[in-house]
This record gives structure tokens, sequence and C-alpha cells, in this order.
């Protein structure tokens, strides 16, 4: 400092300015910083969701495929007598009533 009066006022001056442009630095660092996480948010979010369609088609393709073939499986080499999948209905039909009645 010096002798005048103004060195301190100068080195005050100095002093906000340093002060000041740490803030802006460190206000740009965090918006930088929360950029970045909400870009890692947007990727994690859309890997969720093309892994979830993907699971979603497998999954249901998978699931349909064996249902319906169990299903077809079952009834026409197990229930060949039910009413629900028959070739001859009618037969079957007296069939049913017949062990109704």
């Amino acid at each position: 400092m010096t002798e005048c009066g103004d060195g301190f006022w100068q080195d005050f001056i100095i002093i906000i300015i340093i002060i000041i442009i740490i803030i802006i630095i460190i206000i740009i660092i965090i918006i930088i910083i929360i950029i970045i996480i909400i870009i890692i948010i947007i990727i994690i979010i859309i890997i969720i969701i093309i892994f979830f369609f993907f699971f979603f088609f497998f999954f249901f393709f998978f699931f349909f495929f064996f249902f319906f073939f169990f299903f077809f499986f079952f009834f026409f080499f197990f229930a060949r007598g039910s009413i629900a999948v028959s070739w001859n209905g009618a037969h079957d039909l007296d069939k049913v009533t017949s062990l109704v009645l």
C-alpha cells in the first residue's frame, strides 16, 4: 500500500474483482456440472426406455409364442374330447351332455 489514501481502495477494488471472478467461475462450474448431470440422466432414461421396449417385445413375443403353442398342443393332443377345440362338435356335444345327464 502506498502512503496515499488511494492505495487501500485500489487493493480493495482488486480484491473485489478477484472475488467476483472466482464467484463467476464457481457459477460456471456449477452450471457445467448440472448440464453434465442432466445429460447423464437423459442418457440413462433413454437406455432404460430402449431396454424396457426390447425386454417388453422379447418377453411378450416368447410369452405368446409359448402360450399359444402350449394351448394348441394341449387342446389338439390331450383334450380332443373337449368342446372348446373339436373337429366334430356335435359328437363331442353329445358326449358332454351324456356325461352331464
